[in-house]
């Protein structure tokens, strides 16, 4: 394959937020220049990453080592988060702060039951002494209160939100990244942030709720699942609950500034292991087995809508 110079990183040559990270440590090990992942989230073009890299060089913000090879997704993830990270993520708060989130909560799932009608179904299957990992279809900004209420007493306050952090300008959903154990990080610029952060919370036994679409539905389907999902699914090895919300479109669609009265559902789904998901989604003919996962979850997701629609 041929690349000119005034090739479009992503348009062009294919390369996402996900192959943005590999490219950006790539580049560090290959030039040895400190290269952040924000340097190449801003740069779009080949002529404009190669200016970018000469700026270091010519600041001679070089590293000691310049050994050459290409990361694994596993060596990116393992690395404990920056500090000012964890300190956000906050796994052990004070006693006040977990009797405070929990009464929310709890005042939470009764609001929504009375203004929203919520009905959960599927409750039972979330695992009850290892970390799982929830993921939902996403239609609106009620999604994410619906989980964190529709989820047991015992998950309560073991469950932590990953989402984008734009999502929390809004007035009304700005308040809860205080006490709903929320880790607004933007992936699209900081994907080793957000990859370590979740693997981070995994591995201290807590569960995680990911929305894998990313971004809002804009009409109720379930769109296509990004990539990274299915990478934290392998390399963490951890238990997949596929779930679907119901209602949260009619309720507070994309492009509304309120939210109005409609019944939501939640429903969760059975537990799946990574295996299984790869083995749902090997009839789409995946890439490799980080997609495969990505398409057997979607599928799951999906399955559950139609149930729940009276479809087949």
């Amino acid at each position: 394959m041929k690349v000119g110079i005034n090739d479009h990183l992503e348009l062009d040559l294919g390369i996402d937020s996900l192959n943005r990270v590999a490219l950006a440590i790539g580049l560090e090990k290959m030039f040895a220049v400190s290269l952040s992942e924000t340097d190449v989230a801003e740069v779009f073009t080949v002529q404009e990453l190669i200016a970018k890299i000469s700026q270091h060089l010519a600041q001679g913000d070089g590293k000691t080592s310049s050994a050459i090879g290409q990361p694994t997704w596993s060596q990116i993830m393992q690395p404990t988060p920056k500090q000012e990270i964890i300190d956000k993520i906050d796994l052990f708060p004070k006693r006040i702060d977990t009797l405070l989130t929990f009464f929310i909560l709890n005042a939470l799932l009764l609001f929504l039951r009375i203004f929203w009608l919520l009905k959960v179904e599927g409750r039972n299957y979330l695992p009850k002494n290892k970390p799982f990992i929830i993921c939902p279809n996403h239609a609106s900004f009620l999604d994410g209160f619906a989980i964190a209420a529709s989820v047991g007493v015992r998950h309560k306050l073991n469950l932590f939100f990953l989402g984008y952090s734009g999502y929390f300008q809004h007035p009304i959903v700005r308040w809860a990244v205080k006490f709903a154990r929320l880790i607004a990080i933007d992936p699209a610029i900081n994907l080793t942030d957000a990859m370590q952060a979740a693997s981070y919370v995994l591995r201290n036994n807590k569960s995680l709720c990911i929305f894998p679409e990313g971004v809002r539905s804009i009409d109720e389907t379930v769109k296509d699942f990004k990539k990274g999902v299915g990478i934290l699914i392998q390399e963490t090895n951890c238990t997949v609950v596929p779930c679907y919300i119901q209602g949260s479109h009619q309720a507070w669609s994309r492009g509304k500034n309120l939210p109005r009265p409609y019944p939501l559902k939640v429903i969760f789904g059975a537990p799946c292991t990574k295996e299984e998901l790869k083995n749902a989604g090997l009839p789409y003919e995946p890439h490799d087995d980080y997609e495969a996962i990505t398409f057997g979850l979607r599928d799951k997701v999906i399955a559950l809508s139609r149930v729940n629609n009276g479809k087949t």
